[in-house]
């Protein structure tokens, strides 16, 4: 993390910002505050996703909620960096941990610099509020652009859009209402428990490991990417072999997360498929001794295929 603390930052003139310095600004904020509102996420498809969320920190610790208000209905809950996702039409829960990435990049002390150059634009207003709108222009082609409304008291996004080289919008997630500083309602919700009575548990046991201790590794870095975790996580109800390795590389904004497992039905499949939707891709490639590769990043395909080829079985 800069020198510059967080209190530093926010007093910090806007124009004077590095990359580094905003997503310190930005992510603090988003961890630091409660806070409530509707969120709506829009791809150049014309897709179309709405939710409420609510966020609380209460002594050290994060809570939050996230329901879906179309689609599918379901409901994510959050503590720190157990997360539990409610399908309820399914009715199925998974649970999960996040909390094995390092955020930023990196081990602790080290400096990270994104590959991105931050420009200040100006400032708008976004769900009532004002904000400073940031452009995050990425230094090479392995990564898209970003475009930040970051409120300009507290540094909580209200807007951010995905760019494709050029400047089209591939995706853009912001608040259409928000509540800052919402203080017990957002505790409310974001606190309030779900009983998993009626339930099927579809939830995974993850043990942190390395690529490199599963006989996994990169034959070179993918410029801008560092590692920031790696976990063999299994399904609850699995038997043995079901394994699978998940490992995630960040360049301080982005992840892409690279999925190995074993899946000798898929013998005759396509040997590489590559799929899309909005920023996001997904690269499917077929190795070695029947293992398979799903890579996965709000990245260019190009970054992907990347990951993909520098692959290597160590052992």
């Amino acid at each position: 993390m800069s020198a510059q603390g967080g209190q530093a930052l926010g007093t910090l003139d806007a124009t004077q910002r590095t990359a580094q310095q905003w997503l310190v600004r930005m992510q603090e904020a988003s961890r630091s505050r409660n806070y409530t509102g509707t969120v709506v996420e829009l791809h150049a498809s014309g897709a179309m996703a709405v939710s409420r969320v609510w966020h609380a920190v209460r002594d050290g610790q994060q809570f939050e909620r996230i329901d879906a208000l179309d689609g599918a209905a379901s409901t994510v809950y959050r503590h720190d960096g157990v997360v539990r996702t409610f399908m309820h039409q399914s009715r199925t829960v998974r649970t999960e941990r996040r909390d094995l990435l390092q955020t930023p990049p990196g081990p602790p002390g080290d400096l990270f610099v994104p590959p991105y150059t931050a420009h200040l634009l100006g400032q708008e207003r976004v769900a009532g509020m004002d904000a400073d709108v940031v452009w995050f222009e990425p230094r090479d082609a392995l990564r898209f652009g970003y475009r930040f409304w970051s409120e300009r008291a507290s540094g909580l996004v209200l807007r951010v859009q995905t760019l494709a080289p050029g400047g089209r919008v591939l995706e853009q997630t912001a608040f259409s209402a928000v509540q800052l500083d919402a203080g017990a309602e957002a505790e409310r919700g974001a606190r309030k428990g779900f009983d998993l009575a009626g339930y099927q548990d579809r939830s995974v046991r993850m043990r942190a490991t390395t690529a490199s201790e599963q006989g996994w590794g990169l034959r070179e870095p993918v410029d801008g990417f560092v590692p920031v975790g790696c976990y063999l996580h299994v399904p609850v109800s699995s038997g043995p072999g079901d394994e699978r390795l998940q490992c995630f590389f960040s360049d301080g904004l982005v992840t892409v997360s690279l999925f190995i497992e074993r899946q000798a039905s898929r013998h005759n499949a396509v040997a590489v498929v590559q799929r899309a939707r909005g920023a996001a891709h997904v690269l499917i490639k077929q190795l070695n001794d029947g293992f398979w590769l799903t890579a996965v990043g709000e990245v260019p395909p190009a970054t992907l295929a990347l990951f993909a080829d520098r692959l290597v079985r160590l052992r």
